[in-house]
C-alpha cells in the first residue's frame, strides 16, 4: 500500500566515481565536470523533505565521499540533514575516505555506513576503514558491508561471507540491476544455496527489494519475517537524483519525474510527484 509520504529517501548527490565498476547500474563516471549536485538544491530539498515528514536519508552517488561544490563539502551536506533531525546514512566504496581532511566532521553526522565490497581484499580494506570510522565518531555508527549478488563467482561469494563472519560485520545483500553498465555485464548465477549460507552465518543480514522480488520464497523458507519482505520500490521510499533534479521510485527505475526546486517549492509539490508513481 502506498504511504502518504516516503519514510526514506535515497539521495544521489554526485555522478562522479573513480572506481568504474563494470556492473555499475548508475553509469557513474570518472570525470568530474557537472557531476556534483549544487549545495543550494540539496539544502532546499532538505527543507522540503523535513516538512514532508521524511525521516531517513541515504546519501549515495556516484561516490558521495568525493562530493565537491563551490560552497559546500560532504560534511556540510551531512551536517545540514543531521541538524534538521534526519537519520543520515551513507554508502561508499572509498576505502581511503579516512585520509580526507573532512572525514571526522562527516562521520560525526552519520547514523550508519554501508561499505560496498566485491572481493576478499575489499573486505580487508573495509575493516581498516571501519576502525577509522569507529575511532573518529563520538557515537556508535552502524557499519555494514554491502555485496551485490552475482558480481563474483559463487565460490568467491562464499569466501567473502565466511570472511565477514570472522570480522563480525553486518551484511547488506542487494540485487543485481540490469541498467547502466550493468546491462552489458553478465552476472554470475547463484542457486538457493546462497540463502542457506547467509542464514548459517548468524550475522545480521538485510536485503533490498530486488532480492525480495527474486528470492522471496527462498527467504521465507529460511524463516525470514514476512513483514520484512513486503512492499516494493516507490511504495514507502523514493530516489532523488539531485545532480539531474529527478525523482524516481528507485535508483534503477525508468520512471523519471523532473523536480527542479526554488524557494517557492513546497512539500505539496514533492508529495504530488511521489504519489504519482
Amino acid at each position: 500500500m502506498k504511504s502518504q509520504f516516503p519514510y526514506l529517501v535515497d539521495l544521489s548527490i554526485t555522478d562522479f566515481c573513480d572506481k568504474h565498476c563494470p556492473w555499475c547500474y548508475r553509469n557513474s563516471e570518472s570525470f568530474e565536470e557537472n557531476k556534483h549536485a549544487s549545495q543550494s538544491y540539496i539544502f532546499l530539498l532538505a527543507d522540503i523533505l523535513k516538512e514532508s515528514l521524511v525521516f531517513d536519508i541515504v546519501i549515495g552517488g556516484g561516490e558521495p565521499t568525493l562530493y565537491k561544490s563551490k560552497y559546500a563539502s560532504l560534511s556540510h551536506i551531512l551536517g545540514h540533514f543531521y541538524d534538521n533531525k534526519f537519520n543520515v546514512s551513507l554508502t561508499t566504496k572509498n576505502f581511503l575516505w579516512h585520509k580526507d581532511k573532512d572525514f571526522k566532521r562527516s562521520v560525526e553526522k552519520l547514523h550508519s555506513v554501508a561499505i560496498s565490497v566485491a572481493s576478499l581484499d575489499d573486505i580487508k580494506k573495509a575493516k581498516i576503514l571501519s576502525k577509522h570510522i569507529t575511532k573518529n565518531a563520538s557515537h556508535v555508527v552502524n557499519i555494514s558491508c554491502q555485496i551485490i549478488l552475482g558480481v563474483v563467482p559463487y565460490d568467491e561469494f562464499k569466501k567473502m561471507i565466511n570472511s565477514l563472519k570472522r570480522t563480525g560485520f553486518n551484511i547488506s545483500i542487494v540485487g543485481y540491476k540490469n541498467t547502466g553498465r550493468g546491462n552489458s555485464f553478465t552476472p554470475h548465477v547463484y542457486d538457493k544455496e546462497w540463502v542457506k549460507l547467509i542464514k548459517s552465518s548468524r550475522l545480521f543480514v538485510s536485503v533490498d527489494s530486488v532480492i525480495v522480488k527474486d528470492w522471496k520464497q527462498e527467504l521465507l523458507n529460511s524463516d525470514v519475517n514476512e513483514i520484512v519482505l513486503t512492499g516494493s520500490e516507490g511504495e514507502q521510499t523514493c530516489f532523488i537524483d539531485a545532480v539531474n533534479q529527478k525523482i524516481c521510485p528507485s535508483s534503477f527505475s525508468d520512471q523519471l519525474f523532473d523536480f527542479p526546486i526554488s524557494y517557492k517549492t513546497k512539500k505539496d509539490d514533492f508529495l504530488k510527484v511521489y504519489q504519482s508513481f
